[in-house]
């Protein structure tokens, strides 16, 4: 319980601290600090049960090349929301954003300060059930970061008629990211329903931001 409040405050306080000394008159100042507020809960699971679970720091280690994609989604998407300008895609940016993302995600997860295993403030996860034990599961795992950008990307460079509305593109990059987690969580929801909170609060702040913006 204590990581589901200390995760919960952390994103309430982050969200706060981007509402009080973000630029007002910027575009969807309200709904961009309930987006970053609702993308660290987000996350959280799937960085965490890489964290966990990444292995060597091999760079022909492929476990760790995607905790350093998604380590780099969650700075990309942060990186987005600080720099917003409208619902217009701005193709620079995106990529400006992405290579800045990407090389901080690659230097962080391949130092080995960060290998660790599971601790007190991690999900009890089911580490005998990797998402890669079969063909589908790693389909999903290695094919996802390709579709989920391809998905963001796609969208900026070939907007729907009438063009993107609110934060929605923001929206892409805060959730789409992060549906797939290495581990699950342990199973049974009545004994372990704390830790199902995080992404569930973090889900209604997103669909909330889209709703305000």
């Amino acid at each position: 319980m204590r990581a589901t409040l200390l995760i919960c405050g952390l994103a309430l306080a982050v969200g706060a601290g981007f509402y009080s000394f973000a630029d007002p008159t910027a575009p969807h100042h309200a709904a961009r600090a309930v987006l970053i507020a609702g993308l660290i809960p987000m996350a959280r699971d799937p960085l965490d049960s890489l964290q966990v679970g990444a292995g060597s720091f091999s760079p022909l280690n492929p476990r760790r090349w995607v905790f350093a994609w998604t380590f780099a989604a969650l700075f990309f998407a942060i990186l987005s929301i600080i720099r917003w300008q409208g619902p217009t895609p701005d193709i620079n940016a995106y990529v400006w954003n992405a290579i800045g993302a990407g090389v901080f995600g690659v230097i962080m997860v391949f130092l080995p300060f960060l290998s660790r295993t599971n601790s007190a403030f991690s999900p009890p996860f089911q580490e005998s059930r990797p998402i890669d034990a079969g063909l589908l599961g790693r389909i999903v795992f290695y094919g996802f970061p390709v579709l989920s950008m391809v998905l963001i990307f796609g969208a900026a460079i070939s907007p729907p008629p009438g063009g993107m509305k609110g934060v929605y593109p923001l929206f892409q990059m805060c959730f789409l990211p992060f549906l797939v987690q290495y581990f699950p969580i342990r199973a049974g929801i009545g004994k372990h329903w704390p830790h199902y909170l995080p992404r569930t609060i973090g889900l209604i702040l997103l669909i909330t931001a889209l709703i305000i913006a």
